[in-house]
């Protein structure tokens, strides 16, 4: 664990910053206000008394939201989640609904991304911790909101394998998803999943909180077991909990 001393010292550093921030509100380019946004949403996480208590800090805060129209939508995300964190619900929604102006949906996949789609390429247009922060604005703020179920399956439809792209796009996605899962008793499985390809072999197998880590749900078969043509893959849940699934 992180020692208090350590993360007393990180609030401070966070809190300096932004202070000195304050005196160049006026000369602000895109990468300060994204940079400004990040550390904002880092004390607003560790230390939210450091911004209310500190003048200098609002300042800088109602200055990103009153120009929340030149953030990224990564920018946008973490204002949302560090006015929702600071009890500004009212202002974090109006900044979620700017981020519906920007989303890209795909009804037919039932998906819902924030990505870059040309030009240059900057950290904050990283579209798997774009969209996981934004799941988590609307999960502070519009939970019931129609986005919600679809970039969580965004966010799980587009892993590698087990994993994201890189450590940090697979911890902030890791981060979003658990938010997510939390909701109700979704993270309290009881359920039966039955896999079955069109009539030729099935498996059923249930699942619960005792052996939600160690479950054997896979059904495998080698080539010579699955004749040429095509064929139906069927996934059947019974139950309560959230069900992931993939194929390779």
């Amino acid at each position: 664990a992180v020692s208090e001393e350590m993360l007393a010292g990180a609030a401070k550093f966070l809190k300096d910053r932004l202070v000195l921030a304050a005196a160049n509100l006026r000369f602000a380019g895109q990468r300060e206000r994204n940079v400004r946004g990040w550390m904002l949403f880092a004390l607003a996480r560790l230390q939210p008394t450091a911004i209310k208590d500190t003048p200098k800090v609002v300042s800088v805060l109602d200055n990103l939201y009153a120009e929340r129209d030149e953030l990224s939508d990564y920018g946008r995300a973490l204002l949302a989640i560090t006015l929702a964190e600071l009890g500004q619900v009212d202002r974090a929604r109006t900044v979620v609904e700017n981020l519906e102006n920007t989303a890209q949906e795909d009804l037919e996949a039932a998906t819902v991304c924030w990505a870059r789609k040309g030009g240059w390429w900057y950290w904050w247009h990283d579209d798997v911790e774009t969209t996981a922060m934004a799941l988590r604005a609307l999960l502070r703020t519009l939970p019931e909101h129609r986005y919600v179920n679809m970039a969580a399956n965004w966010l799980v439809q587009n892993r590698r394998g087990s994993k994201w792209y890189s450590t940090k796009q697979t911890a902030l996605a890791i981060y979003a998803l658990l938010e997510y899962a939390k909701r109700g008793d979704q993270l309290v499985p009881d359920m039966k999943v039955n896999i079955a390809l069109d009539d030729l072999v099935s498996k059923t197998v249930r699942i619960t909180k005792v052996n939600l880590l160690d479950h054997d749900a896979r059904l495998a078969l080698a080539g010579q077991e699955v004749p040429v043509g095509f064929h139906e893959l069927s996934v059947e849940r019974q139950g309560k909990g959230l069900l992931d699934t993939a194929g390779t």
